[in-house]
């Protein structure tokens, strides 16, 4: 409510920041009266119910149907987990959480992921000796599942296109036991070297970083040069709107049209996050 006051504050006047007040307390002294229409359309319930653009919800209806594009709404809205993979070159994950465990922590093997661990209570994950050791990485588990989806092999040659920040890159390189050969490319320079210090801090010695235009590689490497190619290309983002709740507020139905021009034209059909 604080937050909806400033914005008043900084939109407009100190009149509308006031009304804007004495509505929200309004609101939440007659809470349990509220309730929505009886008659909305299908999309206009979720949208009100679940604080989700309509344009979004109708997007998602039509793709899904009703009832999986509201259960999407209701998931968007859940407080994230926080998440661990295992640098399975160094430990394993039962280890890991035997560790954790001895340390107090709050842990449970991902259900998702056979990589992953669900930290439940133990603080900022980034400060312990564990991830600056190189044991553990902190990754969303469904990120994870790219990992193990592009099936790469001990000894395998693979190329990431698009690779920054390098969480994908160094989960391949993992399973691919430091044998063979990961190309981590991506079109900055400074993202190129976040990718180089990642592998650095889990002691990946397999993976090579380079700085290029993805649209441009095959004029710099000959076909069938990799055995695995992962293209993570640029996408909607809405599939991480449970970490980054405004990120359905600042979205445009523009934006996801421009994206899947994009991808016609320089990879393959944008299908949303």
């Amino acid at each position: 409510m604080n937050e909806a006051v400033n914005i008043a504050k900084r939109r407009g006047h100190q009149g509308i920041s006031g009304m804007v007040n004495g509505v929200l307390r309004n609101v939440l002294r007659r809470k349990e009266e509220l309730s929505l229409p009886s008659d909305l359309p299908s999309a206009a319930r979720i949208s009100l119910a679940h604080s989700h653009p309509e344009w979004l919800v109708s997007r998602w209806i039509e793709q899904y149907g009703e009832a999986v594009a509201e259960a999407i709404c209701i998931a968007n809205n859940e407080p994230p987990s926080v998440s661990v993979r295992v640098n399975r070159s160094r430990t394993s994950r039962e280890e890991m959480i035997a560790i954790m465990k001895e340390q107090g922590m709050e842990v449970a093997p991902s259900p998702i992921s056979p990589d992953g661990i669900l930290v439940l209570s133990g603080g900022n994950m980034a400060l312990t000796k564990w991830y600056k050791d190189g044991l553990i990485s902190i990754q969303d588990e469904s990120s994870m599942l790219v990992g193990a989806a592009v099936q790469a092999m001990p000894g395998m040659k693979v190329l990431d296109c698009c690779a920054a920040p390098g969480g994908k890159t160094c989960h391949i390189a993992e399973r691919m036991e430091g044998r063979g050969q990961v190309i981590a490319n991506d079109i900055h320079t400074h993202k190129a070297q976040l990718i180089a210090d990642q592998a650095e801090r889990l002691g990946l010695t397999n993976i090579e970083t380079m700085t290029n235009d993805a649209a441009k590689l095959s004029e710099r490497f000959a076909a069938e040069s990799f055995d695995r190619i992962l293209l993570d290309a640029p996408c909607s983002g809405l599939g991480v709107i449970r970490r980054k709740p405004d990120m359905k507020w600042t979205k445009h139905p523009a934006i996801l049209r421009r994206l899947t021009r994009f991808s016609i034209l320089y990879w393959t059909p944008c299908v949303d996050c």
